[in-house]
């Protein structure tokens, strides 16, 4: 929605014999400001909360409520189940639509291991176009192992992920960086894979801890943050009289 700002800036302008002046601009400023009432999570375990002490402690409780401390009236609707495949992202979309969502995430972390990359590479542009009729803004995390961490190459401090499962991750990676290259609703979150360094965020089911949840967050709350910032232009326009200033 377009809204008032009160915000002013000024330019200073100095010379020679202790010439200066102050040139205001605009004081009151129009612009185009995000507006978020509605916020629709999709994922897996991760998004239902397992693991975390309580539901303001997971990933989506602590991403609504940093929202809310912005647009104070946003709703959420968690749409997940435990494996949180991209099948059934489509089979709720008309759910989706129907909260007119502003923003929504999408952790796949499940999905990265459940379905085939044929299945994404299909089902992932149906889906993010289906929603794209909502208008909102879609935050979809994207996993980037350490090759660091494949075995046989470096087992890591925490093991290591198999040569195929590595391959599979980049690969499905691959497609989302694709799909996201000719949509400007879609924007890429990346996941760390800073697990093995930090065996503090997952509990001994492997799901995430507080910590873990938090970590999350906080790639998704990034991204967030940096693509709803606030952009202001001012325009002046000022005449100087020079008529009285001493030469040079």
């Amino acid at each position: 929605a377009t809204i008032i700002d009160n915000s002013s800036a000024s330019i200073t302008v100095n010379g020679p014999n202790n010439f200066e002046a102050s040139i205001p601009f605009s004081t009151v400023i129009a612009h185009d400001s995000l507006n978020v009432t509605s916020y629709v999570a999709l994922g897996s375990t991760e998004t239902m909360g397992y693991g975390a002490s309580n539901p303001e402690n997971s990933v989506i409780g602590l991403i609504h409520s940093q929202l809310e401390q912005t647009w104070s009236e946003v709703t959420l609707m968690n749409i997940s189940d435990s494996w949180g495949t991209v099948q059934n992202f489509i089979i709720e979309k008309d759910q989706i639509i129907i909260a007119n969502p502003d923003i929504i995430t999408i952790i796949p972390l499940r999905d990265y291991s459940s379905s085939s990359t044929s299945v994404w590479l299909t089902n992932y542009p149906m889906l993010l176009d289906d929603l794209a009729s909502t208008g909102a803004q879609i935050y979809i995390g994207v996993l980037q192992l350490d090759p660091d961490y494949v075995c046989h190459i470096g087992s890591g401090p925490g093991g290591c992920h198999s040569y195929g499962e590595y391959e599979m991750v980049v690969e499905k990676t691959e497609i989302l960086t694709e799909i996201a290259s000719t949509r400007p609703w879609v924007t890429l979150v990346p996941l760390s894979d800073d697990g093995p360094e930090h065996p503090e965020w997952r509990d001994s089911n492997n799901d995430f801890t507080d910590a873990g949840h938090a970590s999350l967050a906080a790639s998704f709350l990034h991204m967030i943050e940096s693509s709803s910032m606030r952009t202001v232009n001012y325009e002046g326009r000022h005449l100087l009289d020079t008529s009285n200033l001493d030469p040079g």
